[in-house]
């Protein structure tokens, strides 16, 4: 019964915080010329579609996509890479009506020989990436930062003839921690144990409750015993047979039909 009830909390622990908690990419700029140091830091979002995994494992250098909203055909990287890096095109999010969908932008970057794609929002908010009708034909990885990160990258760190490949953006799983979350998580597998032992306990008290009433005489059948009071100089027995406790003189006792 106990380990019934534990397996319970157990998956409705699990069932709340996967429905509750959510993984992102961690974004992460590290520069060349100060061997690696690492001088910023976004979130992102991976798309419902093509090779998310694969954001794992590239380092790549992002490039100002042209156009910037990708929904025409892009030009291609600055020039082919010899190297473990990628080029990252960086994609604009459309505000309005003359936008496109973004399978299509990210699509155009994989055809102009992106290894990835960024797009960045028009709000400082990460939406789902949804595709439409070209979403299989989508080959490279993709993912959606904020407006603020889409900001920093262009004044910042995507390439130019001057800084070349100098900054390199790499992606790690990064496991976003919501304290309410988690304290109502506790609190709720905290209450749920304690309505599960309650339980636990009342039913196993009820249960012991009938066995005893069962194996006791019921109070008709007490008073069908005769009483009498102790004499210690003519009763036969000076101490109970059951529990083995000597009589008092005036004790009042009860006789069983063994003549106990």
């Amino acid at each position: 019964m106990i380990i019934i009830n534990a397996n319970i909390v157990y998956m409705m622990f699990s069932s709340i915080v996967a429905l509750t908690s959510g993984e992102t990419l961690r974004l992460t700029i590290a520069d060349r010329e100060l061997n690696g140091t690492l001088v910023g830091l976004c979130n992102a979002e991976t798309a419902r579609f093509g090779p998310t995994e694969d954001f794992y494992s590239i380092t790549g250098v992002v490039v100002n996509a042209a156009p910037i909203n990708g929904c025409e055909p892009l030009q291609p990287p600055p020039y082919p890479r010899n190297d473990s890096l990628v080029w990252i095109a960086l994609l604009a999010r459309d505000s309005g009506a003359s936008g496109c969908y973004f399978d299509r932008k990210i699509l155009n970057a994989q055809k102009a020989g992106f290894g990835a794609a960024l797009i960045y929002n028009y709000e400082n908010t990460i939406n789902a990436m949804q595709a439409s009708s070209l979403g299989s034909k989508v080959l490279i990885p993709a993912a959606m930062v904020t407006r603020s990160c889409g900001t920093l990258l262009q004044e910042k760190f995507v390439y130019s003839p001057e800084r070349d490949s100098r900054f390199n953006v790499a992606f790690r799983e990064y496991f976003s921690f919501d304290f309410n979350v988690y304290v109502i998580s506790f609190v709720a597998i905290i209450c749920t144990s304690f309505i599960l032992f309650a339980l636990l306990w009342a039913f196993r008290w009820i249960r012991d409750r009938r066995i005893r009433q069962r194996s006791r005489l019921s109070r008709s059948s007490l008073k069908k015993l005769k009483v009498k009071k102790f004499d210690k100089g003519t009763d036969p027995y000076e101490c109970c047979a059951i529990c083995l406790e000597d009589f008092e003189p005036g004790d009042k006792l009860r006789i069983l039909p063994c003549n106990h």
